[in-house]
């Protein structure tokens, strides 16, 4: 009887476990939202104005019941019921029903949800805006993890890519202890090979030409707080073998001293690289790896973080923004991996609104975000072109900058039965600028290569 009671338990805690399918709200009627609808059982859930996940939306163009959602095989199937202002699936509209994996972006009038798997991370979580920084549940994580990490006494790494929010994480760390002496935050990148000791440990009067005085280095700036070094993996050798001993026995010695000083430092290091790899190819130093990684953190790409997004471009516009923003401009947002991250969303969010203001329009539209926005510069730039069994022979290849040509667009429409999805992949461009060049090109509607479909768009 234990063992079946055993059993019973661990089948009660998996199925917990269990993922919850379903949607997530992120945007309704010019404002960004959160609010998880789960989709419980095998029946379908219905979504219309009055009712998601309990409550009704701001958005008044949301019929009263709009789309029908399932999940079932790993995909979603969604059936439009309201087509006046439209269903939209990663900016196709939909006719009747259609298919669509999770991280699709699903878009009803003016409000835009993003299609999950599993919802249990967000049901449980929030989106907060504190001191200038939009905090969702995936950030969260890496959050309390920091803090952990200080309360325990460990040194700590921080992983992510370029514009993640690693600093925020190291200020998190910082301030999870009490007293907390002070946060130093340097950039080692910027550090040039024959400045690094000098820099991080100090040096004496005389000890070279401009040195007129004692000068405190880095760590001793840091006493009894924390040392932020990013980008650590750009320290030269030399001063990785020095940092090493100040990391493991809190001891620095300035340049031009016999004896070395004690100092209270916490390091938190941070990289975009693997450090692992690094120490593989002898660019870092194994022993200090091993030193500086007692604890390591995480901090996931805005591209798994999309539950922060809107929050992000409104905190763009600022606290009175002079355009509100439209529902196409957050879906169009959310369907690019954003490789710059925050930083990056931030910067082309006001040029968007930047283009707005120029067109004098009512909105930031997804038709004011720049092509090369959140996109690799290499593929924004560069289109690719089809192997030759995909593309008759005729269209030469176009400039680096340039945009696809009206033949190569025809041919390559025609070479993939009118498929726009995959037409945009080969030329290297989105769909929505695809279907601009469309428009501009005359190949909508009637003449349509290949038999597209137009797609529409709802009113402003």
């Amino acid at each position: 009887m234990a063992d079946i009671t055993q059993s019973e338990s661990r089948i009660e805690a998996a199925s917990m476990r269990a993922p919850v399918p379903g949607v997530l709200l992120v945007f309704s009627d010019h404002s960004p939202q959160y609010r998880p609808v789960p989709l419980r059982g095998s029946a379908p859930l219905t979504l219309g104005r009055e009712d998601v996940g309990g409550l009704p939306l701001p958005d008044g163009r949301v019929g009263r019941a709009h789309v029908e959602l399932s999940f079932a095989n790993g995909q979603f199937v969604i059936t439009d019921l309201d087509s006046r202002n439209g269903t939209f699936v990663d900016e196709q509209r939909v006719e009747g029903t259609t298919r669509a994996r999770p991280g699709s972006v699903l878009r009803l009038a003016q409000t835009v949800l993003v299609l999950h798997a599993d919802l249990q991370r967000f049901i449980s979580g929030q989106v907060r805006v504190e001191d200038g920084f939009v905090i969702g549940p995936g950030l969260q994580e890496s959050l309390e993890l920091a803090a952990m990490a200080r309360r325990s006494g460990m040194h700590l790494l921080v992983h992510g890519e370029t514009g993640t929010g690693k600093e925020l994480v190291a200020r998190t760390y910082h301030q999870a202890w009490t007293p907390r002496g002070p946060f130093v935050a340097v950039n080692a990148a910027a550090i040039q090979p024959s400045m690094g000791e000098r820099l991080l440990f100090g040096a004496t009067k005389g000890v070279y030409t401009d040195a007129k005085q004692d000068r405190e280095g880095h760590f001793a700036a840091a006493d009894g707080g924390v040392l932020f070094l990013d980008e650590i993996a750009e320290l030269d050798l030399a001063v990785q073998s020095t940092l090493l001993r100040a990391a493991q026995n809190g001891e620095v010695t300035r340049m031009g001293d016999a004896t070395p000083s004690t100092v209270d430092v916490r390091i938190v290091s941070a990289s975009h690289e693997d450090l692992r790899s690094r120490v593989a190819d002898g660019r870092f130093r194994e022993d200090l790896l091993f030193r500086i990684a007692s604890s390591e953190v995480e901090v996931r790409p805005l591209r798994e973080r999309l539950e922060e997004l809107p929050w992000l471009m409104q905190l763009a516009l600022g606290e009175q923004p002079p355009l509100p923003l439209h529902a196409t401009v957050v879906e169009a947002a959310l369907l690019r991996p954003w490789p710059g991250n925050v930083r990056d969303l931030l910067k082309e969010t006001k040029v968007a609104l930047q283009n707005a203001q120029l067109a004098k329009s009512t909105s930031v539209r997804g038709e004011h975000l720049r092509d090369i926005a959140g996109r690799s510069h290499v593929l924004a730039s560069s289109p690719r072109v089809a192997p030759p069994r995909a593309l008759p022979a005729g269209p030469s290849p176009q400039p680096a900058t340039a945009s696809p040509s009206k033949e190569l667009i025809e041919a390559t429409l025609v070479a993939h039965a009118g498929n726009v999805s995959k037409t945009a992949d080969v030329l290297g461009i989105h769909r929505t600028q695809l279907n601009r060049l469309r428009k501009r090109y005359g190949l909508m509607n009637g003449t349509n290569p290949g038999g597209t479909v137009d797609e529409g768009d709802d009113d402003e």
